[in-house]
């Protein structure tokens, strides 16, 4: 379809039973060979993995049991919960050496190929698809109550998957995405909206949550572009195929993040751009293109959130006093403001001082 591509993500189903840096044996059964024919491609893959450890003996699960690695309960037993695999153990990322061994876990899919991860469910859930206060749980980790630790789980676990891939390939910069973290998440990982649902109203959400993550110092923010399910509770991830227009609203404002993918439940119909028409198709592929001429720009706004702590992403009242919630600043040249209502053919742009450049057309106004 002539649209510029470069990540593959494998969601859970790449997993054999869901157990964690496994391949299915079957869909997945040469990832190696897969991953050479996909690099010749010019595609990498990232790989989603969750702290939910499947309660079976494999190789994983046998280290963190044998190693006083989990989360336990009071009686000192390991604490079990119900994720994908069904039971499933937590590793205690506060400790060093769980931290040291989880990295090392990401070895086999290393080398297979697998260039960038995910974590995902990383609050971590402790029971899937179930109404409960975590904080109540019996939890206990090595240095205290999971009261005291919860907000800091995903942060450790994302440092442990960067300085597991930076000992696995010295020399190459780790590309980690993360659901949660906690203040000073941005040295390990990026960071996605998670679960959001195919509304407009979430369309708006994108916006305000990449603000103000940038506002919180994490530069590389973004959304699963037209919705990742239809609304919340346990058959929120059953859904229809969003309106051909919301999905392509979402594909303009996504393609101005510094994370950009489409993501999509899996019980739902295809959602990729040439989903919806001709139409959607053209207009995915004109902001696509667009995102691509606009990289190297936010390479250098990347670099600069690095060494001043800027956001890439920023409000407006950043500048000036402008106070609009709709639009945003990406670096200090580029005026974003998406069309986020049904039906909306214009809109009001409010300008900071300064001679701007409309994009499309090249006309300067004030």
């Amino acid at each position: 379809e002539d649209l510029p591509a470069d990540v593959v993500h494998l969601d859970i189903h790449y997993m054999h039973d869901y157990r964690v840096f496994t391949f299915h044996p079957e869909r997945f059964a040469q990832p190696k060979k897969m991953h050479d024919e996909l690099r010749a491609l010019g595609f990498r893959t990232m790989a989603i993995i969750d702290p939910g450890v499947s309660a079976v003996p494999y190789d994983v699960y046998d280290t963190v049991t044998s190693g006083d690695m989990l989360l336990k309960r009071k009686d000192g037993s390991a604490y079990t919960g119900k994720v994908w695999p069904g039971a499933t153990v937590f590793p205690d990322f506060a400790q060093a050496k769980v931290r040291d061994a989880w990295g090392k876990f990401h070895e086999p899919l290393v080398d297979a190929g697998i260039s960038g991860f995910w974590n995902d469910m990383n609050d971590p859930v402790l029971r899937v698809a179930e109404v409960y206060d975590p904080l109540q749980e019996d939890i206990r980790h090595k240095d205290g109550s999971h009261a005291k630790m919860r907000n800091t789980y995903a942060s450790a676990m994302a440092e442990a998957t960067r300085t597991g891939l930076q000992a696995l390939r010295p020399g190459v910069r780790p590309f980690v995405l993360t659901r949660s973290g906690f203040l000073g998440v941005q040295r390990h990982a990026a960071v996605w909206t998670g679960d959001n649902h195919s509304t407009w109203a979430h369309l708006v959400e994108n916006v305000h949550m990449a603000v103000n993550l940038s506002l919180s110092g994490v530069p590389i923010v973004g959304a699963d572009v037209g919705g990742f399910g239809r609304g919340p509770g346990k058959y929120g991830a059953v859904k229809w195929r969003p309106p051909a227009e919301l999905f392509v609203r979402w594909m303009e404002l996504g393609s101005l993040m510094p994370f950009y993918r489409v993501h999509c439940t899996l019980y739902a119909p295809r959602q990729e751009p040439w989903s919806f028409g001709k139409r959607a198709l053209d207009v995915s592929r004109t902001v696509l293109r667009r995102r691509y001429r606009l990289l190297p720009y936010l390479y250098a706004k990347a670099l600069e959130a690095h060494e001043t702590g800027l956001p890439i992403v920023r409000a407006l009242w950043l500048s000036e006093d402008v106070k609009r919630d709709d639009e945003f600043l990406v670096g200090d040249a580029l005026l974003v403001a998406p069309i986020l209502e049904k039906g909306a053919t214009k809109r009001t742009v409010q300008l900071p001082a300064g001679s701007w450049i409309d994009w499309h057309t090249g006309d300067v106004h004030a």
